[in-house]
């Protein structure tokens, strides 16, 4: 009988054993499969990071030759409308020559030519006290001839016959840009010479 119980007790404990053994032998198993799992997820957002930096780039890249894009579609459909007009680029440089060569002028009858020939443009020059103001009319809106003071051209359109350019101004010229409005034409006095000469010019607050 006592053999019998100790004989039970003992594959007991090497049942209790065995099932330990293979207990902690799962849990090792499952311990490691986790580890692998946990490996294979880190390497897998390292990837996903690698693939975003890779995207973002692009995405970059594509923003920035869109906006060139853009640009040079919108100077495309500008230079389009000056196309459909009957002013071509020839006339379009002509136009700009006069102007800066008005810009350039150093006296005040250097102007003259630069002008076309119609009614109501009178140029006039008081010199009170020794100092002399310089006055070009347009149909009595007069506008002071100070030379040095147009910069760099700013805008331009084309509206039918005739050529806008705008012109930023100096520091002497506070609160204005000029609008020069170029037609084609005689000029004054005896220079009957057809060419781009400046119609009037335009006031525009800066």
């Amino acid at each position: 009988m006592k053999k019998h119980i100790t004989s039970s007790l003992i594959v007991l404990l090497l049942a209790i054993t065995v099932t330990s053994v293979m207990r902690e032998s799962d849990v090792k198993s499952v311990a490691t499969e986790l580890q692998e799992d946990n490996e294979n997820m880190l390497e897998s957002v390292t990837t996903l990071e690698k693939e975003l930096e890779v995207q973002a780039t692009i995405t970059e890249k594509l923003l920035s030759e869109n906006e060139k894009l853009i640009a040079t579609v919108s100077k495309l459909e500008e230079e389009n409308g000056l196309l459909k007009t009957s002013i071509d680029y020839q006339d379009f440089n002509e136009a700009v020559t006069t102007v800066e060569s008005y810009k350039s002028a150093k006296t005040f009858e250097e102007i003259y030519e630069f002008f076309l020939g119609t009614r109501g443009l009178n140029f006039s020059q008081f010199c009170p006290e020794g100092k002399c103001s310089f006055d070009i009319s347009f149909n009595g809106r007069t506008i002071e001839w100070v030379p040095n003071t147009i910069q760099e051209l700013k805008d331009f359109k084309v509206e039918g016959e005739k050529i806008y350019l705008t012109y930023h101004t100096n520091e002497d010229i506070k609160h204005y840009n000029y609008q020069f409005v170029l037609a084609k034409g005689e000029g004054m006095f005896k220079n009957q010479e057809e060419a781009w000469r400046i119609e009037s010019i335009e006031r525009i607050r800066k």
